[in-house]
């Protein structure tokens, strides 16, 4: 259950950052319907399952071929579904390559941080060091201080 949990999160997770999700769901949403209008206006899809799944491999441009639109209307509707199945395909890809990208920028972003923390630790010291030999080197100053 704890493992679930924890999966469940970072599935979630994953899906909020840069509209993983909402593609997902469009994606899906627009296979059904797809799969349901094609069923309807090509006689030789038979099912609304066989309409999804054509409509599922159309949209990934993989084109088995075991399932086939004949009629114009569904060559037609096909022909569209592709179109719009390669744009979605491009929006899951850049989606899943932003949130790759995006969790490595965060990652450098900070180690940037502790750098500059480490770097400004260091410019005081110097300063620190400095000042000690500036008074170390002129007596003058030194007698001036006391």
């Amino acid at each position: 259950v704890v493992l679930l949990g924890r999966l469940s999160r970072t599935i979630r997770k994953l899906l909020s950052r840069h509209q993983l999700g909402t593609t997902l769901a469009v994606a899906f949403v627009t296979m059904v319907l797809s799969g349901v209008i094609v069923s309807r206006i090509d006689p030789s899809i038979g099912t609304i399952w066989d309409g999804m799944w054509w409509a599922w491999v159309t949209m990934a441009t993989v084109g088995y071929g075991d399932v086939v639109p004949h009629s114009g209307a569904g060559r037609l509707f096909g022909s569209l579904l592709i179109l719009f199945g390669v744009v979605l395909l491009s929006l899951l890809t850049a989606n899943l390559a932003a949130f790759f990208i995006g969790t490595d920028v965060d990652k450098i972003e900070k180690e940037e941080k502790e750098a500059d923390r480490y770097l400004r630790e260091i410019s005081a010291r110097l300063d620190r060091i400095e000042r000690l030999l500036e008074q170390r080197n002129d007596p003058e100053k030194k007698g001036k201080d006391s």
